[in-house]
């Protein structure tokens, strides 16, 4: 039997246009396949220079001689054999932190990270007072954990006025012998301070800021994350929080440099005031904690402490004197604890600390 399909000449076109459909559905799937490859692809490129900005904040990190391998341009390409790996580095002081800002692909991926020191030189130290040739006096409730290093007539406990002392002996394996001098620090005085005074209010809304005035005033209840760098005097009222990474620094160059710390007052970062190139006869403290303050972080105090209050992290203080009802008792600290936290990440400050950097935060 012979079967014949004969077609009409009118349904030809319509044989046409149902094969051009199914062709450019097929163009379309391969052509939307084909995007998704690029799409996917480019994800990939995007996640990998990302990576790639990563990779070279954490070398510059853990590698003291990683910067040596940049280029005259600043760069470096961090994979042999594979161009797209070529990162730009650049590094500049932050405050007392570090600022290391990456970027690749001609400036269209960039990250930007603050850097600090983890590692002081000082395995778990949590408080170091220069040799005076007396010994500590530890007075009120105070409490001082981790490895302290004090005068070579090691600690007294004391009675302060009425009252004796409450807090926790400290046990003769956390004490070792302090020099006559405090570590030294790594330069720091570039700032000039065209600003003769600032106030800061509890209405103003501060993050990821450096001031410099010749003297700062943070008002009570301010909440903010500041740098404040002045060259004589910086006073925070009560309540007042300084976010992490914060901190408070006084030029060396003044010959009394003062901070004050008032009540239920958070310092979270550093307290630093540099050796005076000028040496003072006045023996009024350069630092000043009330009761129910607290620093959490590092504080380096090159002059006199009045420590009261609590530290979380580590003290180094060339002095230390109480200042009560008119009458000065030196090499004394008073209603003062140090709590141990090696998890600090300190500003860029000891000359000769191991180099350890890491990375506080990124800031994009």
């Amino acid at each position: 039997m012979n079967l014949k399909t004969n077609f009409s000449a009118a349904s030809l076109p319509i044989v046409l246009v149902i094969s051009t459909l199914m062709l450019l559905s097929i163009l379309g799937v391969f052509i939307l396949y084909d995007r998704n490859n690029c799409e996917i692809s480019l994800s990939h490129y995007k996640i990998q220079q990302m990576m790639n900005l990563d990779s070279a904040v954490l070398l510059y990190c853990k590698d003291s001689l990683f910067i040596n391998r940049l280029s005259v341009d600043s760069t470096v390409q961090l994979y042999e054999n594979d161009s797209h790996s070529i990162v730009k580095l650049s590094v500049s002081k932050y405050g007392l932190y570090e600022i290391v800002r990456v970027s690749s692909d001609k400036n269209k991926f960039t990250k930007t990270a603050v850097i600090g020191s983890t590692n002081t030189g000082y395995d778990n130290l949590t408080f170091y007072v220069s040799n005076k040739y007396s010994p500590l006096s530890i007075t009120g409730n105070s409490n001082l954990e981790g490895t302290i290093y004090v005068p070579k007539y090691g600690v007294s406990y004391n009675q302060m006025e009425y009252q004796v002392f409450t807090g926790n002996e400290i046990n003769s394996t956390q004490i070792k012998t302090s020099n006559t001098e405090l570590p030294t620090t790594i330069n720091q005085d570039n700032f000039t301070f065209d600003t003769a005074h600032l106030s800061l209010s509890k209405d103003m809304c501060l993050e990821d800021t450096i001031l410099l005035a010749k003297s700062i005033t943070v008002k009570s209840g301010f909440v903010g994350t500041v740098q404040l760098i002045a060259k004589d005097t910086v006073i925070i009222e009560s309540n007042v929080i300084l976010k992490y990474p914060s901190g408070i620094y006084i030029s060396k160059n003044h010959e009394n440099g003062y901070i004050e710390i008032n009540k239920n007052s958070i310092i979270n970062g550093y307290v630093v005031i540099g050796k005076s190139e000028i040496e003072s006869q006045d023996r009024k403290p350069n630092l000043k904690m009330d009761i129910k303050s607290e620093i959490r972080g590092i504080a380096y105090i090159n002059g006199i402490s009045q420590l009261q209050g609590m530290v979380t992290g580590k003290v180094f203080t060339d002095e230390c004197s109480l200042y009560m009802n008119n009458s000065t008792y030196e090499n004394t600290i008073y209603n003062f604890s140090v709590i141990e936290n090696n998890d600090v990440i300190a500003p860029i400050l000891l000359e000769n600390s191991p180099y350890e950097r890491s990375i506080i935060k990124w800031l994009n």
